[in-house]
């Protein structure tokens, strides 16, 4: 009975029994003329030990228990943090304090009691802690480093010290500067600083300890466990110090009484935990949210020197293009005056009149819309003055999606507009997401210099070029080293590619035009895994098939790392082959065409990413023209500042009227072909690519490709559209259970049918009469004309047939040599039989085959 009277009593004993043996223990020490550095450390360190016994015999949670390693660290934290630092700094103000003041009295009202001294000190002292400590999880930056304090999930005492060396310096701001500057006494400092250290130790501890009414007067244990709940609206409140006042009185009180506080720590449960670890963590942003690499200082620096630069770009170029989305018909005219103006001298100025043309209604008198075989001959002008008064600089080289490669020039103004839209790009992936350009980049280009032009002007990739000339700190963020995009053979580069993609663990972003690429990046990774794995453990390349020259200035960007390469092989024998959520686990983003076509193989490539992963739309890229810039995550806000645009509605472009509508003209759901005039001397160009508004930013229309204006068919009337097909293919995808990684559309005009040609794992050749009936269904569904020349039995049904695997890659392999172009693939998904010479009949999986 009397055993379990004082079990129950000493809970609420310990608190007071400990903090008024440590003061008055401090008082007797310092009464027989102890130093008072003893006289304050030696009570200090005594309740350390008696919080400890405590914490052993009196636990408040068991599982708080801290391991070895824990302690270790703790004691790093308590030593060079708590009282290396402080005293460091200290003397630094009192050195400081003397050499510009030589002042005798003090502004502290030292003739009080030294009793007095203290309690108005931590009065003073939590009020302006209390405001640091609110702003320290309101405020980002002081939160980043404040998270290091909340970084445990376990609360003991020793754990009290755990602060940033920032935080703390900025603590030392508010609870002992000001006191040192009014000319506060040791004595009371001293004092202060016993109850301060006691105090902290019994609010952190893991002691089954009760504080009953002075819960309400101090930062007990009790009160400040919730502090550290790792539920953020529990944590975000108890701010005080050492005393609880000042949270009662400006409402961030929170003591539920009928529940105890048990999770601890950040949302990121993969946070850093070692000193050296956590002395870089609070530079990482979001990282106290989820899982980011823990970049080196290096990429820290560089990290802080890029968000700089994305905050010029922010304050300059986006905000002057967030203000005119109010007016872009503004900028749209003053855009095309200035273009035509600048150009009213060249050939093609001076034969359609640009020095006279006042609005873009006589543009349109004097210019007919133009062909890529109209602007030839003046592109190919010996002078170089055909198209612009200043000189092409460069060639990009288009993606040849309908015929054969094409040579548009870029001049310095058009070169330098690419960049800045490049850069924009940049901030508006940023700003989705801070996280982005925390690692490393991987992006595939295609080579910047391919030849030259009769007139000595290079040609080539101009993503290429900008990869190729950029400065080094930018350059070491890359993950591929420029030279590997160089190498000519196909499957050479990418097995490169593969390499350096698989050796850099800590790639944040990730982008390529066509998620095809992706697929087949981790193919190849797949299929020759145990020796790029091998490479990676001893830092050598060992790959066949590049000049041994080249091969040295690659190997110079590649190091060792035996690490990595246990993990993936542990990874390797556990699931026999390795995703993306395995070789990039903190990818934010992967910037990717999302629609048309790429939208079949991206449903696939999904399931190999890791859960956190956004797949951000690319948005409207050509070799043309940047058309659109993805804000607010998927928004293609049309880049009108630096591109006129005349567009044409689609039904009646395809009915052979030519309607010229302007930017304001357009119309929400409603689709239209592209017409362009560029500072690069393209004049009223037709993109033959059909666009649809999704909406308005302001008042500037937000955009989304579909298809080019080839992807539709008319064999009796029914005109099929390529997002007709890629519907019924998903619908397919959801009724049969199968993922489909390529498909091809042909529509054969002998034979009034539809043939379809799919690439899957799952779909089954013995069900190939079901699919095809599904399929039918599906686009009588979405095509009322298609239903009724089903009925009437002009169109035959359509024919499925399933393809072996690799047909797709095989398939782009096979455009490539023709000339289309690797960084900007596009494949139509609905073709006429006529136009279609790869044979896909010879890669349709027979019945008998296993």
């Amino acid at each position: 009975m009397m055993n379990t009277y004082i079990k129950r009593f000493l809970p609420w004993m310990w608190y007071p029994l400990l903090i008024s043996a440590s003061v008055l223990l401090h008082l007797v020490l310092s009464g027989v003329g102890v130093p008072l550095i003893y006289s304050t450390y030696i009570p200090v360190v005594l309740a350390a030990v008696s919080v400890t016994l405590l914490e052993i015999y009196f636990p408040y949670r068991k599982h708080w228990k801290p391991n070895r390693s824990e302690v270790i660290n703790d004691t790093g934290f308590m030593v060079v943090v708590q009282i290396l630092l402080p005293q460091l700094l200290s003397y630094f103000v009192a050195m400081t304090l003397i050499a510009i003041s030589s002042r005798e009295s003090s502004l502290w009202p030292a003739d009080l009691s030294m009793g007095v001294q203290v309690l108005l000190m931590i009065l003073l002292a939590d009020f302006f802690r209390y405001w640091l400590h609110r702003a320290s999880h309101e405020v980002m930056p002081l939160w980043q480093l404040h998270a290091v304090h909340h970084s445990p999930r376990k609360l003991y005492w020793l754990n009290v010290g755990r602060f940033h060396p920032l935080d703390k310096a900025l603590q030392f701001l508010f609870d002992a500067l000001p006191f040192i500057v009014l000319g506060v006494d040791q004595t009371v400092l001293s004092l202060y600083f016993v109850v301060y250290a006691v105090n902290g130790y019994f609010q952190h501890s893991n002691i089954h300890v009760r504080f009953g009414w002075l819960n309400y007067i101090i930062s007990s244990a009790e009160v400040h466990r919730w502090h550290h709940s790792d539920i953020i609206k529990e944590s975000n409140g108890n701010y005080g110090n050492n005393i609880i006042i000042w949270d009662i009185l400006f409402g961030t009180y929170f003591f539920p009484k009928d529940r105890g506080v048990d999770d601890l720590g950040l949302q990121n449960k993969q946070y850093p935990t070692t000193f050296v670890k956590q002395l870089k963590s609070p530079f990482i942003p979001r990282l106290e949210k989820q899982s980011l690499p823990l970049i080196s200082y290096k990429e820290i620096f560089i990290n802080i020197c890029l968000k700089l630069r994305l905050k010029i770009i922010g304050v300059t170029h986006w905000s002057r293009l967030m203000r005119s989305t109010h007016s872009p018909m503004q900028a749209q005219n003053k855009l095309l005056m200035e273009i035509l103006n600048n150009n009213k001298e060249s050939k093609f100025g001076i034969k359609h009149n640009f020095k006279d043309i006042k609005s873009p209604q006589e543009y349109a008198e004097q210019c007919k819309i133009q062909s890529y075989d109209d602007l030839k001959d003046y592109m190919d002008d010996p002078s170089g003055s055909g198209l612009t008064e200043k000189r092409a600089s460069f060639y990009q080289v288009t993606s040849g999606t309908t015929g054969s490669s094409k040579y548009l020039p870029m001049t310095e103004e058009g070169l330098h507009n690419d960049k800045v839209l490049q850069n924009m790009v940049a901030l508006s992936r940023y700003l989705d997401n801070p996280s982005t350009y925390m690692g490393k980049i991987f992006v595939v280009v295609s080579p910047a210099i391919e030849g030259h032009m009769e007139s000595g002007v290079p040609f080539g990739s101009a993503s290429g070029l900008t990869y190729m000339n950029m400065p080094y700190m930018a350059r070491s963020k890359y993950v591929v080293p420029y030279d590997v995009f160089e190498i000519e053979d196909y499957d050479t580069k990418y097995l490169f590619i593969a390499l350096f993609a698989l050796a850099e663990s800590q790639v944040s972003i990730a982008a390529t035009a066509n998620p095809s690429t992706f697929i087949r990046l981790l193919e190849v990774i797949n299929d020759h895994a145990t020796k790029l794995v091998d490479c990676i453990a001893t830092g050598t390349i060992d790959l066949p098939g590049v000049e041994p020259e080249v091969l040295a200035r690659i190997n110079k960007s590649f190091r060792s790392d035996r690490i990595r390469a246990e993990h993936l092989n542990d990874v390797l024998s556990k699931h026999g082959e390795l995703g993306y959520q395995d070789i990039w686990p903190h990818l934010q983003q992967l910037v990717t065409w999302t629609g048309g076509s790429c939208g079949i193989a991206l449903s696939s490539l999904k399931k190999k990413l890791p859960l956190t992963t956004d797949v951000t739309e690319l948005g409207y890229l050509a070799s043309e023209v940047r058309a659109s810039l993805t804000i607010d995550h998927n928004l293609g806000l049309l880049t009108f500042t630096n591109t006129f645009y005349e567009f044409i509605e689609r039904d009646t472009w395809e009915d052979d009227q030519e309607t010229i509508l302007l930017l304001d003209q357009l119309e929400e759901g409603k689709q239209y072909y592209v017409i362009i005039t560029t500072v690069n001397g393209l004049y009223r160009y037709f993109m033959n690519d059909i666009i649809e508004v999704t909406g308005f930013y302001n008042q500037c229309p937000t955009i989304q490709f579909l298809q080019k204006g080839k992807g539709a068919t008319n064999i009796t009337g029914e005109k099929l559209y390529e997002s007709q097909v890629l519907q019924a293919i998903k619908g397919l995808e959801n009724e049969a259970d199968v993922s489909v990684v390529f498909q091809q559309w042909i529509a054969d005009e002998e034979k009034n049918q539809y043939f379809v040609y799919v690439e899957s794992k799952e779909a089954k050749v013995s069900n190939s009469t079901q699919y095809s009936e599904t399929l039918d269904t599906l686009l009588s569904e979405l095509n009322i004309e298609y239903h009724q020349k089903r009925m009437s039995g002009r169109l035959k049904p359509v024919q499925f047939n399933l393809l072996r695997h690799g047909t797709g890659e095989a398939f782009k392999n096979y455009n490539l040599a023709k000339g289309q172009r690797e960084g900007q693939y596009k494949a139509i998904s609905l073709v006429y039989r006529k136009d279609c010479d790869f044979p896909f009949d010879q890669h349709v999986h027979d019945e008998d085959q296993p």
